[in-house]
């Protein structure tokens, strides 16, 4: 009976310390796409016409998804030097701002979420295939 007792409390024990491991990693699953060091490249879009001699891109220099996520960025020009910024994302957990209008030279810190959306955004996404109340802000947004 003592050795039963001594298995079944070992079994709760070991139970208890490795459950919140896998809760933890299924509640964490979609965030780690995004690292600090990603390099993303988008084509840059003007008209509706596609400028993929003009890509835009982002080097992730920054994360603690979701709170914030900081990052650089750079567009080259057909002449002169390339445009660049840094931006800092601070609501990628439940933003519903959405504003791809960068300037050049740009430090700037908001809750905008552009180029990525919010975890919110994304689940409603997922689950309905819309998301309601999505803002979009600048007159950027009208290529995306």
């Amino acid at each position: 009976m003592k050795r039963f007792l001594l298995i079944l409390a070992l079994f709760c024990l070991v139970s208890l310390n490795v459950y919140p491991l896998f809760a933890a990693q299924d509640a964490f699953e979609d965030y780690l796409p995004i690292r600090s060091g990603m390099t993303l490249t988008f084509n840059y879009i003007v008209a509706h016409l596609e400028k993929s001699d003009r890509p835009w891109n982002i080097v992730v220099t920054k994360e603690s998804f979701p709170k914030s996520l900081t990052f650089t960025w750079t567009r080259p020009q057909k002449k002169g030097e390339p445009l660049t910024g840094t931006r800092t994302l601070t609501d990628l957990k439940s933003s519903r701002n959405f504003n791809p209008w960068f300037r050049n030279n740009e430090t700037k810190v908001t809750t905008d979420t552009a180029p990525w959306v919010s975890v919110q955004i994304l689940q409603e996404l997922q689950e309905k295939n819309s998301a309601d109340n999505f803002r979009e802000g600048g007159s950027g947004a009208v290529n995306w």
